[in-house]
């Protein structure tokens, strides 16, 4: 079974990157204002677009213009329930992720075969979800899975998914050490023999 990315380091950049958005957005209920969380997820979301996911600039965006304004969406990323206009919460925000975290293990873009109406469709009014390959760490899917439920109440927090992660750092992180201990074995075994 294989993860199907950078391994350890990919790992411990969700978890930074994660931790990062907890801390900010603890720092906006402590100043009473969300225009410093909201500034700094902006500032987090184009480093983590432009050092991680680079595959999210490849995206389709659609323009939509509201009482004047025009915005940019990018459907592949959103929660069902924003796409069928009603509220949403932190939970929607964990949909978004699981798309990202689909993005890390797969290295493909959300979607690439359907264009705007057709995902906003299926996502938002037929709840379908991104494939997730049968070789993909069950941790991994399982994780997905959870980000991607139907009742947005029923999703994981940031918190619990900061947690989740940190339990797979761990884990990646005694496999490496394994895997090097093992590497340096083999080698010094091989040395030896080939000295007599």
């Amino acid at each position: 079974m294989k993860l199907k990315m950078s391994g350890p380091k990919s790992v411990i950049t969700i978890c930074d990157n994660l931790d990062r958005l907890l801390r900010t957005e603890e720092q906006s209920t402590t100043f009473g204002t969300k225009a410093l969380a909201a500034e700094e997820l902006s500032e987090m979301r184009t480093k983590v677009d432009e050092d991680d996911f680079i595959l999210s600039k490849c995206s389709k965006s659609t323009s939509l213009k509201t009482d004047g304004d025009i915005i940019k969406i990018q459907p592949q990323w959103m929660a069902p329930e924003v796409l069928r206009s009603e509220p949403s919460t932190e939970k929607s925000d964990v949909f978004s992720y699981g798309v990202v975290l689909w993005e890390l293990v797969t290295q493909k873009i959300p979607w690439d075969t359907r264009n705007t109406m057709q995902v906003v469709g299926a996502v938002g009014f037929m709840d379908d979800r991104l494939e997730i390959p049968t070789d993909t760490d069950p941790q991994w899917a399982s994780m997905i899975q959870s980000c991607w439920d139907s009742d947005p109440q029923h999703r994981p927090s940031f918190q619990e998914l900061l947690e989740r992660l940190q339990v797979l750092q761990k884990q990646y992180t005694v496999e490496a050490q394994t895997e090097r201990k093992r590497a340096g074995k083999g080698a010094g075994k091989m040395s030896a023999k080939d000295e007599s």
